[in-house]
């Protein structure tokens, strides 16, 4: 790609990208590669995640999001950057926020840019797509370089800037004991950063497979909700009658009232799911009044938190590949909402799959395969039909021409041989070029190229 936005031969095809007509209408599109203006910057995206903002837009629409393109966590590389812009290059490997305040609105000018009047003005949709152009705005504040970062720990550092900026709101915390009521996506995040924290940790939840889950990732104490009361008083005897935060991550308006009454007095009850336009709760005034609660929304992210999502990232202090229940192309992104829309699964990872890459099962998720991928385990075979073992003068005739691409654990995307019955003459060249084995984000172990990507 050239600085001044022309893309090189080679990138001028159609390609695929996800498309939100109406609640629960989505469906995917061919669109032509964009060419960035101006200060803007195309991405080609290596992976997206979904998340309950995007569940709950499918479902029935968002206040603040359009319908249209679809998405809005992700990584990827830079292919190609507009005029004006010189601190990011083409190859780079970025993560970016959706959106960038606009610095000169009365709230912007008031230090509170997560609250900027113009905020989604400018908001940058459409990680479920192959490529994306992110605009000027976004592009000068908020596109980050992923040193030390695999593309699936990059995807993460929106949520979890969400995440960081609530528990700044909560600051300074009235004590360690931490009550987290939820066990999506939000709700793990919430307990990492309350384990990094040093708090003792309650999760509640409904399911008994999300509680095991929050137990691996260090919570002290789980409870499995029900509809009676039980689980309440569960809750307040875990905590000496009461928690010092209370964490809402459901979007449930029972919870929203609910959650005050989990709290010790003098606690903090944070509000962080939001609930659908126009709802309104009742809270007990006595308990809020008397016991000096403080009830607190929180909304969005800033820059520092941005910023510290990826230190703590970069540092290993938050295990997030543990919370994608699986790995899919993009063509299956209906198929994938449909699944969310039912209750199944947490987080999962949706990669492009025009035929250049090879998709493997998440943690905790069911393989889904694509046409020619093969899967070798832990031998030294190519994995072609005669599965013919790596000489030492380097490889069958009938190894494969065509390379794929896994997800590894260490985040990187590396070369996967595939296809059938070509002479490889790269391949044919090199002593044992495919010998290198790497287990991909699914556990399965492939036979790997030399070069990363």
């Amino acid at each position: 790609m050239l600085a001044g936005g022309t893309l090189r031969r080679g990138y001028t095809f159609g390609v695929l990208q996800a498309w939100l007509d109406a609640p629960r209408a989505l469906r995917l599109q061919d669109a032509p590669i964009p060419v960035p203006d101006a200060g803007e910057v195309v991405v080609r995206v290596r992976v997206a995640l979904t998340c309950g903002t995007d569940l709950k837009t499918y479902r029935r629409g968002h206040a603040k999001l359009p319908f249209g393109l679809f998405g809005h966590e992700g990584a990827g590389e830079v292919v190609a950057v507009g005029d004006g812009v010189s601190h990011l290059q083409v190859g780079q490997r970025v993560t970016w926020l959706p959106t960038a305040p606009c610095g000169a609105c009365p709230l912007c000018q008031r230090g509170r840019p997560n609250l900027c009047r113009r905020l989604f003005d400018a908001v940058v949709l459409g990680t479920y797509a192959e490529y994306l152009r992110i605009n000027a705005r976004v592009a000068a504040q908020h596109v980050f370089q992923l040193q030390g970062l695999s593309d699936l720990q990059g995807a993460f550092v929106e949520p979890l800037a969400c995440v960081i900026h609530a528990w700044r709101q909560l600051e300074p915390l009235p004590g360690k004991r931490v009550c987290i009521v939820g066990t999506g996506a939000m709700g793990y995040l919430h307990l990492m950063e309350a384990q990094a924290r040093g708090c003792e940790t309650v999760v509640v939840g409904r399911r008994a497979e999300r509680l095991e889950l929050a137990r691996a990732l260090g919570a002290q104490h789980i409870i499995q909700a029900s509809d009676d009361a039980d689980w309440q008083a569960q809750a307040l005897r875990l905590t000496d009658g009461g928690a010092d935060v209370v964490v809402e991550a459901t979007g449930a308006k029972a919870i929203w009232e609910l959650a005050p009454n989990l709290a010790a007095p003098g606690g903090k009850v944070l509000l962080y799911s939001g609930l659908a336009k126009g709802e309104t709760v009742s809270v007990l005034a006595e308990r809020w009044h008397y016991d000096e609660l403080t009830i607190l929304g929180s909304f969005h992210f800033t820059t520092q938190d941005a910023h510290t999502a990826l230190e703590r990232l970069r540092h290993g202090q938050l295990p997030v590949e543990r919370l994608i229940t699986g790995v899919y192309p993009l063509r299956e992104i209906v198929a994938v909402f449909e699944q969310l829309d039912q209750g199944a699964g947490i987080k999962y990872a949706i990669v492009p799959d025009a035929g250049a890459y090879a998709i493997s099962t998440g943690v905790g998720g069911t393989a889904r395969r694509i046409p020619h991928r093969h899967s070798v385990g832990s031998n030294t075979y190519h994995p072609c039909s005669e599965h013919t073992p790596v000489g030492a003068n380097g490889c069958s005739p009938h190894c494969p021409a065509q390379s794929q691409q896994a997800l590894t654990l260490g985040g990187e995307w590396r070369g996967v041989v595939a296809g059938h019955g070509t002479p490889c003459p790269a391949c044919c060249a090199s002593p044992q070029p495919f010998v290198r084995h790497a287990p991909t984000l699914g556990g399965e172990c492939y036979l790997l190229s030399p070069r990363a990507r």
